[in-house]
């Protein structure tokens, strides 16, 4: 199962649609995945969760469906010393979106609203925690579930649960809209990633301990650009934005991905309101971006 987590420091570009229309196309593709939702806010869940049932919502699931659960146990097992080896029903906790595309939620409501965010400020940068998300995944692909891509949805923040997300993923995509502000959050985003990686699995007292556990660096597997208007030229902007990546002290050139996806203000509109006959035009302009993901987790041998 590769592991690739889709992220940006800003908001608004796109993050949770293209983890959603990606596993879409990765699944139309002949693909077995996973999606994972690390947003406190619960939007890519949310989404899931209303598919083919506009009554149900995030605040239906039960408390062991979501990871929230699985944070609050582990959480606890850690502070309290209980050293207990916490499974948890992947049956329950897995649910599905679609035939091969399946998804594991956060919620926002769950028990008296504690959201992951919350969640996150009950633990310290320590290993134990940091493993939490690990070992949820190292179970899942136990399970001989199958899953080609483990594809996770991860917020506009570098929280513990965040940074653990980096350092067990193979790979990162960042979706972006074309804007001056926005290159410069993408060479501080990229940065950032190289840097937690640096920090706990080069440089860290334990850093033998979190390199053995989590692996190799994820690789930066591309740049794509989101909600394009067709009426607008954004060649200065996107020149710009080559020109800062290519300052970034990486041993290799960033990708950016020749296809991008279109700006639709319904479909924006569709996905606040949870339209799904809408949301699923937007699919149209992802399938060349998912050949094109193909293709360079191909070139760097993440395949």
């Amino acid at each position: 199962m590769k592991k690739i987590f889709i992220g940006n420091y800003k908001g608004g570009v796109g993050k949770t649609t293209s983890t959603l229309f990606l596993g879409k196309c990765l699944k139309d593709l002949g693909k077995k995945v996973l999606l994972m939702d690390l947003d406190p806010q619960s939007s890519l869940s949310e989404i899931c969760i209303k598919k083919g049932d506009s009554e149900r919502s995030i605040e239906d699931l039960k408390p062991e469906q979501t990871l929230n659960y699985v944070y609050e146990l582990c959480i606890d097992n850690i502070r309290k010393g209980y050293g207990l080896d916490l499974q948890f029903d992947l049956d329950c906790l897995i649910s599905l979106y679609e035939e091969n595309l399946d998804y594991v939620a956060s919620s926002l409501y769950y028990k008296d609203d504690v959201g992951l965010d919350e969640l996150n400020m009950n633990m310290e940068k320590d290993i134990q925690y940091f493993s939490i998300l690990g070992k949820l995944v190292k179970d899942i692909e136990r399970a001989n579930l199958e899953y080609d891509y483990l594809l996770i949805d991860c917020p506009p923040n570098s929280s513990i649960i965040t940074q653990s997300a980096f350092m067990l993923s193979d790979g990162y995509l960042i979706p972006t809209i074309v804007d001056s502000i926005s290159s410069k959050g993408i060479v501080h985003y990229i940065g950032t990633i190289s840097k937690v990686y640096d920090r706990y699995c080069e440089k860290h007292e334990d850093a033998h301990l979190f390199k053995h556990y989590f692996g190799n660096d994820p690789k930066l597997i591309g740049v794509f650009y989101t909600l394009i208007r067709g009426q607008v030229n954004y060649d200065e902007v996107i020149e710009s934005l080559r020109d800062e990546l290519d300052k970034l002290p990486v041993r290799d050139s960033i990708y950016v991905f020749k296809n991008y996806t279109n700006n639709y203000v319904d479909i924006t509109r569709a996905i606040a309101s949870n339209e799904l006959e809408k949301l699923n035009k937007l699919k149209n302009t992802y399938p060349e971006i998912t050949k094109e993901f193909v293709e360079r987790l191909s070139d760097l041998n993440l395949q």
